[in-house]
Parts: C-alpha cells; structure tokens; sequence
C-alpha cells in the first residue's frame, strides 16, 4: 500500500493497455527522438503519479487550487535557473499563446484534476489523464498545426479513448 491506495489488477490491465495505444501512436521508424520522447515521457508519468498521490493527499486538507499555486510555484522555482542560463527566444504571440496555455492547459486543469482526486482514485485519473494526453495532442496538431493523424495514429488512440471509457466505467461502478 502506497499513500493509502492499493494497487489494483484492473489498473495495471489498463495501464499496460494504455502503454500499448499510446506505443501504437508511435511510427514504425520512430527511432532516436521519437524512441526518447517516449522513454521521457514515462519516465514523466512515473514522476507524475508519485505527484498525483502527493496531490491527493494533500488536496484532502487543502482546495485544489492552492496545491497547485504551490505545486507550479516550486516547478517555476526549479525551471528558472534554466531559463536564465539559455533565455528562448519569443515572440509576441508565443507569449499569448503561453500565457493561454499556463492558464487554461495547465492552471484550470490541473486544479480541476487534483480536486478530482477526493472522489476519484489515483490510479483511474492516472491512467485517464496519461493516455488522453497523446490523443489530446493529435487533435490539437490537426486543429492547430493542420497535421492530420496517420491511420496508426487513429488506431492508437482508439486503444487509449476504449481503455478510458473502460476505466471511467469500471470504476463508476465501484
């Protein structure tokens, strides 16, 4: 038992599910940058479950949106040095587009997500939130950047939206 959640079969089926649409996603000469951003971004959600059962804890005591002031202020503490020491080169609009972004992507849906956290368990908003992300980012290049999705893409994140709706399901139940 970890942060007084058990783990559950029926997570781990799901989550190995999940892995598989989102390595579906991936295409079949995805090597260097690809093969790393993946590595990368499960070695993220790693870091990002030990965050969300930290934020379940923490968001029984206190509103979500003060853990997550506090939880963006510690990472924009530990970013900063690094933004120091190589400043990106912006635009006008790319600060608009951030600023969209840190609000509505990040500050109103992470408060929304820990707040979740007191009805729903750690383990199904994981997986949720995990998969969702990668079918959220093929919409989000088609919409915006007018890439449309392979038909590897679309059967990934077929697996990720049924593995969702099964999870969401399953555990609405209990």
């Amino acid at each position: 038992v970890l942060f007084k959640e058990k783990l559950r079969i029926k997570s781990v089926f799901c989550a190995v599910m999940m892995l598989l649409g989102v390595f579906i996603l991936v295409p079949p000469d995805g090597a260097g940058a690809t093969v790393n951003g993946i590595v990368v971004g499960m070695l993220s959600a790693l870091t990002y479950a030990v965050l969300s059962l930290l934020n379940r804890r923490f968001s029984a005591r206190y509103a979500g949106s003060v853990v997550c002031f506090y939880e963006q202020f510690i990472a924009t503490i530990v970013l900063l040095p690094f933004i120091l020491a190589a400043p990106p080169a912006v635009t006008g609009k790319d600060i608009m587009l951030l600023i969209l972004l840190g609000v509505f992507c990040t500050a109103l849906a992470h408060s929304l997500f820990v707040s979740s956290l007191k009805k729903v368990r750690v383990q199904t908003a994981g997986i949720i939130s995990g998969g969702m992300e990668s079918v959220y980012g093929i919409i989000l290049a088609f919409l915006l950047l007018g890439e449309p999705p392979t038909v590897r893409e679309i059967i990934g994140g077929c697996v990720v939206i049924a593995v969702t709706v099964y999870t969401t399901v399953v555990n609405s139940k209990e």
